[in-house]
């Protein structure tokens, strides 16, 4: 261990710029304290280091010869929506084929695609139910059978049960007495 090494600190502003300027920094005179250089002077000694311990990668007959076209597969996962992605990984899904019951007065639901100058559009009307799992809506209508993936009907069932639990805990008994006159 060398123990003429002085800590950073007591070295002049000017001795730490040029350090700074040996590890890379092109402009180190513009830092103007010990602290800024001290921390610019240990990122560079760090960044060297792991360059060091990390091999570069040599092209070779197994490496792409346009790196472009495969970082574009990366890019476009990466920057895919939420909501493009859950639509990708619902479409896998096995279908499952659900009722939703109309409550009340609601008109039974229906989903028509048409085709309005040369666009697809979605056309709904009646009564129906969405789901929405990372921003991609399912929207199933109500009165018909229909297909769904298996995630979107379980948690169709959750919501169910959720709905018949809800308030169970307010339900009163009445008393026998009042039964009895009731009948």
């Amino acid at each position: 261990m060398d123990t003429n090494i002085k800590p950073m600190e007591e070295y002049t502003v000017k001795e730490l710029q040029d350090q700074a300027t040996k590890l890379g920094m092109v402009d180190a005179n513009l830092l103007i304290t010990k602290k800024q250089l001290i921390a610019v002077i240990n990122t560079l000694e760090a960044k060297k280091l792991v360059e060091k311990e990390i091999p570069k990668v040599q092209p070779g007959l197994d490496t792409a010869v346009n790196p472009v076209i495969d970082n574009k597969k990366h890019d476009d996962k990466q920057y895919a929506s939420k909501a493009e992605r859950m639509k990708a990984h619902l479409d896998e899904q096995p279908k499952v084929q659900v009722y939703l019951a109309p409550e009340g007065k609601e008109k039974k639901g229906e989903i028509r695609k048409v085709i309005e100058n040369g666009v697809e559009k979605t056309i709904i009307s009646g009564a129906y139910e969405i789901v929405i799992l990372n921003g991609y809506r399912t929207v199933i209508p109500k009165g018909v059978p229909f297909l769904v993936p298996q995630q979107v009907a379980e948690i169709l069932g959750q919501s169910q049960v959720a709905i018949s639990e809800a308030g169970s805990q307010f339900l009163l008994e009445r008393s026998d007495k009042v039964k009895d006159a009731l009948q």
